[in-house]
C-alpha cells in the first residue's frame, strides 16, 4: 500500500510557499532572464531537505539556497564552454585573434606549452577551459574528489605557466610550429 505524504501535513515543516514572492524578486532583481528557472531550482532543493525540522532559521536558509544557485548561475555565465566544433585557427592573422591571444607569437608559446605538459594536465586545460567543464564536473570525469580536482587543476595551470615563462624567457624557435590550438586539441581528445 503506497501512503501519499504531503508537506503541509509534515509536523514543523515550514511553509516556503510564502517565501516564493520575496524569492521571486530576488532573482528578479540580480538574472531577470533566469528568474523563474533559479525559483523552481531553489524551492526544488528546499522540498527535498531532509531535515526542516532542525533549522533554527528557515527564511535565512531558505535565501541561502537562493544566494548558492545566484552564484552557481552567475560563474557559468562566466565561463561558458567553447563549441567543440570551434575552429580556433580560422581568425588567424586578423583582430579577433589578436584580441584573444593578442599575437601569433603568444599563440606559438601557447602551443609549445600545451604540447610539453604531461598528458594528463593536457586534458585537464582541454576539459576545464576548452570544454568548460566545471571543478566537480572536471573531478567526476578525472574519477577523483572535488578537492583533489582542484588540486590536480592548480597543477596543470601552474606547469602551464612555468613552461610559458620558459618558452618566453628562451627565444622563438625560428620554424613556426605546424600545430594549431585545433590540432593540439583533437591530439589530445585522441590520445583519451
Amino acid at each position: 500500500m503506497v501512503r501519499v505524504v504531503s508537506f503541509d501535513k509534515i509536523p514543523n515543516k515550514f511553509d516556503f510557499e510564502s517565501l516564493v514572492p520575496a524569492l521571486r524578486a530576488f532573482f528578479l532583481r540580480r538574472l531577470p532572464n533566469d528568474a523563474e528557472d533559479l525559483l523552481q531550482e531553489t524551492l526544488l532543493v528546499l522540498h527535498q531537505h531532509q531535515k526542516m525540522s532542525e533549522i533554527q532559521n528557515p527564511r535565512a536558509f531558505a535565501f541561502g539556497v537562493a544566494y548558492r544557485k545566484f552564484l552557481r548561475a552567475v560563474r557559468s555565465r562566466s565561463r561558458r564552454p567553447l563549441a567543440t566544433n570551434y575552429d580556433f585557427d580560422k581568425f588567424a592573422g586578423t583582430t579577433d585573434l589578436e584580441a584573444s591571444l593578442a599575437t601569433q607569437e603568444q599563440t606559438q608559446h601557447l602551443i609549445r606549452a600545451l604540447t610539453r605538459l604531461p598528458l594528463r594536465d593536457q586534458k585537464v586545460i582541454l576539459l576545464y577551459y576548452f570544454d568548460g567543464l566545471t571543478g566537480p564536473e572536471l573531478a567526476l570525469h578525472l574519477g577523483i574528489s572535488v578537492s583533489s580536482g582542484r588540486s590536480v587543476l592548480k597543477r596543470a595551470r601552474d606547469r602551464l605557466r612555468t613552461e610559458i615563462s620558459n618558452l618566453i624567457a628562451a627565444p622563438l624557435e625560428d620554424k613556426p610550429l605546424d600545430l594549431t590550438l585545433s590540432a593540439w586539441r583533437d591530439s589530445v581528445i585522441d590520445k583519451l
